[in-house]
């Protein structure tokens, strides 16, 4: 961590915009995320320097802003680095709800909107119930299975945990006049999980590398499209299957 203003990287390339709170850069072999702000001058309150696998790195913070900023590792630049690590042959990050009943490890993934932190808010109320997160997972492979855990990226239902637990059951949530739950295909589970990911369009070996490991998660549990009302007989519904 330096307080001073970073290494200029005007020429360099330019290959991922996030759409206002991140960038990423190349220049040979090294990267760069730089975070902006309109809260901030000057509005680059963040560039961060990393080798070609993301394993460690120098972050700037303007000498202008320093003091001035609550946090050192700010969680924009941390999930960003964590998509970029995981591309690397270690996980996905997925938009999912996790929770761990006794010993079910149950994955909830859908778009925003789709009901993962009212799912959490249901399953929280229940006796025996770990919410690992409302809004993000990570999947990583261990002890020779698929392994969710929480990260402290939380949605609406600000729940996160350090748990995790093996994957026993998949699904992709939508609100729903009924309770009702659709088998998948796998072939179906993994382009529908795609586009729940954090893929890396910008590396082609990351992006080999996540759709094959999506295609390992999606053949390692049960997948099902849940339509679900939301209240409690969801539960009920779910251990049933």
């Amino acid at each position: 961590m330096h307080y001073k203003t970073g290494p200029d990287i005007g020429a360099w390339q330019h290959i991922f915009d996030s759409g206002g709170l991140w960038r990423l850069w190349q220049k040979g072999q090294q990267w760069a995320i730089s975070l902006y702000s309109d809260v901030f001058d000057p509005r680059t309150y963040q560039l961060a320097i990393f080798d070609h696998i993301f394993s460690q790195g120098d972050i700037y913070i303007p000498p202008a802003l320093a003091g001035k900023l609550s946090f050192r590792f700010d969680q924009v630049l941390a999930e960003a680095l964590m998509v970029n690590l995981l591309a690397q042959g270690r996980g996905v990050l997925l938009h999912a709800c996790g929770i761990i009943d006794g010993d079910k490890g149950r994955l909830l993934t859908g778009n925003s909107g789709d009901g993962k932190s009212t799912s959490a808010r249901i399953w929280q109320e229940q006796p025996n119930i770990c919410i690992i997160s409302d809004d993000r997972v990570i999947v990583r492979q261990h002890e020779g299975r698929l392994w969710m855990y929480g990260t402290p990226w939380h949605g609406d239902a600000g729940l996160a945990s350090r748990q995790a637990a093996p994957i026993d059951q998949i699904f992709f949530l939508k609100h729903d006049q009924q309770n009702r739950a659709t088998p998948l295909h796998p072939s179906d589970a993994t382009a529908r999980m795609l586009v729940r990911s954090f893929p890396t369009f910008w590396n082609a070996q990351g992006m080999d590398f996540t759709l094959s490991f999506l295609s390992d998660l999606s053949q390692a549990a049960p997948c099902y499209e849940l339509g679900f009302r939301p209240d409690t007989e969801i539960v009920d519904f779910v251990r049933s299957l």
